[in-house]
């Protein structure tokens, strides 16, 4: 039973020491799902899209309704109005005398009348009105247009944010099995180091030999900790990393060890050129960029054209008066047309972004050249690689060789042990340089897919 219960505990212990093991497609996509960075970009995707819709919205009238319930309180009160009646007063005396029997005498001056003028004391008023606009239209649909571009920027951006926590993941990852596969090498180094220690202590116990070759030994075993320590650590902070990317305690789970897969470039570098073009993100965005400063161009003109707009409306107004009726219906059209100095302040700011236009396209086609070049670059870097790890594989060939050589030679006590750790030295260096440029390689490789947007499969088919 203790033994049972012991074995179980076992169990446990060694799952919350290793934790789950996570390769690196779930590592990316983890990571990507927990970044900040790739939600705020989707937040701004989001942002250019509601800004899209506020911009169609403007294509249709122009609704409002106004409702005043107004308190009104006259300074000064309205005087009443004075009247002259003499004029009036002359016409019934010519009408009337001329066609009496009987003469009436009409006094010849009368004091005007007074007509006192009874005003509101409320004012309610309703007023319901439809603006559509027409020479507007254009600039809106420009400008809808422009927004669109927009949010397939942004759309583009999400995407470049998800490629380049891809290629950190990625590098984190290679790296992390890269050291992993450097430390199993020099823990063979310790045990071969190990043998010649047995083999330089057996010499000093016959007297065939000082201590001096036990010595170097020792020194080198010191180097070899010293450099086990260096790639331990390189795991460590890499672990951390990876777990503040991905939201996790580091303790809870172990990244998968896996080997890269050394596959050639079978693509030149002007098919790489010539497919990124049409493939890669940052080239797709740059186009879009030229396509939003045409619309801005064209925007920036309206200003300079007449403005024409359809309106209709009605009001109602329940105090109404003899000047300001119970119910008004309208309808017609408004024509606006700035002229003089501010036409001209709108055509110097035409001018002003057409510049920016073209200054913004020159922009864009140096990071087309850049791209280009960057793209080219990558390319002949991993062409690099490929060769060096032909070169490390004959260094290891002929290292191994010499080795096994002057190990045989050790044991005889024919050569010294200087000799023999220089090429122990040298076979780990070759091996060491080996496992990295492999690494290096596979990284490069994926970055170079993710960066041009061209797939794997096409690069090393």
């Amino acid at each position: 039973m203790s033994a049972y219960i012991f074995f179980v505990v076992l169990i446990l212990s060694t799952f919350s020491i290793n934790g789950e093991v996570l390769d690196l497609e779930f590592l990316i996509a983890e990571s990507i799902r927990m970044s900040e960075s790739v939600r705020a970009e989707d937040l701004r995707r989001e942002k250019t899209a509601y800004e899209r819709k506020s911009t169609a919205m403007k294509f249709f009238p122009k609704t409002s309704v106004e409702l005043k319930m107004l308190d009104l309180s006259y300074y000064p009160e309205p005087q009443p109005m004075m009247v002259d009646v003499g004029p009036v007063i002359d016409v019934l005396d010519e009408t009337i005398n001329e066609s009496s029997p009987i003469p009436i005498d009409f006094p010849e001056t009368i004091p005007p009348v007074e007509v006192p003028i009874e005003m509101p004391s409320h004012q309610r008023q309703l007023e319901l009105m439809l603006v559509q606009p027409v020479t507007n239209l254009w600039e809106i649909y420009q400008g809808y247009k422009a927004k669109d571009l927009l949010h397939e920027i942004q759309k583009l951006k999400v995407t470049l944010k998800k490629e380049e926590i891809l290629r950190t993941v990625t590098a984190y990852y290679y790296t992390y099995n890269m050291a992993g596969e450097v430390l199993e090498l020099l823990k063979e180094t310790e045990s071969q180091l190990d043998r010649y220690k047995r083999t330089a202590k057996s010499f000093i116990d016959s007297g065939m030999s000082d201590r001096r070759p036990l010595l170097k030994i020792k020194v080198e075993q010191a180097s070899v900790a010293a450099e086990k320590e260096k790639y331990f650590g390189l795991k460590a902070v890499i672990k951390s990393a990876i777990a503040l990317m991905i939201e996790r305690d580091e303790t809870t789970f172990e990244i998968k060890s896996e080997k890269p897969l050394f596959v050639k470039l079978n693509t030149s570098p002007g098919e790489l050129v010539a497919r990124q073009t049409e493939q890669r993100p940052e080239y797709k965005l740059l186009v879009k960029s030229d396509g939003i400063r045409d619309r801005l161009d064209k925007m920036s003109l309206q200003p300079l054209i007449p403005q024409v707009a359809f309106t209709l409306g009605f009001r109602k107004n329940w105090d109404y008066t003899y000047i300001d009726p119970e119910g008004v219906f309208f309808i017609g059209g408004v024509l606006s047309w700035d002229f003089g100095f501010s036409a001209a302040g709108n055509y110097f700011n035409t001018r002003a972004v057409k510049v920016e236009s073209i200054a913004t396209k020159l922009d864009n086609i140096k990071l087309q050249k850049d791209m280009q070049l960057q793209a080219r670059k990558l390319h002949s870097e991993i062409a690099v690689l490929e060769k060096t790890i032909e070169l490390n594989e004959r260094q290891i060939e002929a290292a191994e060789e010499s080795l096994r050589i002057e190990e045989a030679k050790f044991e005889k006590q024919m050569t010294t042990e200087t000799e023999l750790l220089n090429s122990s030295l040298m076979l780990r260096k070759a091996k060491t340089e080996k496992i990295s440029n492999l690494y290096k390689h596979s990284i490069a490789v994926i970055e170079l897919s993710s960066i041009t947007g061209i797939p794997l499969d096409f690069l090393t088919q």
